[in-house]
């Protein structure tokens, strides 16, 4: 099956918060390349910490007669395609929100606008849908930062960057595009510390030994790409 072929359908999850052990969904939505789209405002449930409500703007105004939480979860997955492939920008988070039930294979597009621009400014959202020439893109009346109006950018930018892709004649398949999207991404400088900037080729052979042996929360494509340099596997980027 071509990449073409697949049924691609992009989720975003506005929450509560940052952490899935705690946190709860208060807005979803859902776009596949099939034309199929829809909405829907959550009610959490817990509270909606004004740090949350100032990046999507709901409050519990917004969501106290919507669909509670527990049974928003079940209808999520009946509306979600059993073989559709599902694509968020930083899909790791989104994963974590959505109901634990769901089988379906993911895609993240920051991993892979990472691999494929890697001179872009910035990784988020908004600023690859400028960079890739999405500044006449309608949000259909939304403001960035709800769920709908991301849907719109983030299939823009998969658009575009599945275009990329192809356009460097890789393999054709849903399975290798999923592939080359989860595969360590490399770092040109070090995004951390005392060596914060610096080309990695310039940092010290025993300051990377230290970050993996010492930094439990150290990017895992960070300590992949050290442990290779470390073993000789690898070249810095120069």
């Amino acid at each position: 099956m071509k990449i073409s072929e697949a049924v691609w359908a992009v989720v975003d999850c506005e929450t509560t918060g940052l952490d899935p052990t705690k946190d709860r969904i208060v807005e979803v939505a859902y776009r596949n390349s099939l034309s199929r789209t829809w909405a829907r405002l959550i009610n959490p449930e817990i509270p909606i910490p004004c740090e949350a409500s100032a990046i999507h703007h709901l409050t519990y105004g917004d969501i106290h007669e919507a669909e509670k939480w527990t049974h928003a979860m079940l209808t999520i997955q009946l509306d979600i395609g059993a073989k559709d492939i599902l694509v968020a920008h930083n899909a790791a988070f989104d994963r974590s929100f959505m109901p634990k039930g769901l089988e379906n294979l993911w895609i993240c597009t920051e991993r892979l606008a990472r691999h494929l621009l890697p001179d872009a400014p910035r990784y988020t959202n908004q600023v690859l849908r400028y960079y890739l020439g999405g500044a006449s893109l309608s949000l259909e009346g939304m403001a960035p930062h709800r769920a709908a109006a991301d849907v719109i950018v983030t299939c823009f930018v998969f658009d575009r960057l599945v275009e990329k892709y192809l356009n460097e004649k890789r393999e054709d398949t849903p399975e290798a595009l999923i592939a080359f999207a989860e595969s360590p991404i490399l770092f040109k400088t070090i995004p951390f510390g005392k060596y914060r900037g610096q080309a990695i080729e310039n940092v010290p052979l025993d300051y990377l030994v230290w970050c993996v042996r010492s930094m439990e929360d150290l990017n895992p494509d960070l300590k992949a790409q050290f442990n290779g340099i470390l073993r000789g596997e690898l070249t810095p980027m120069p």
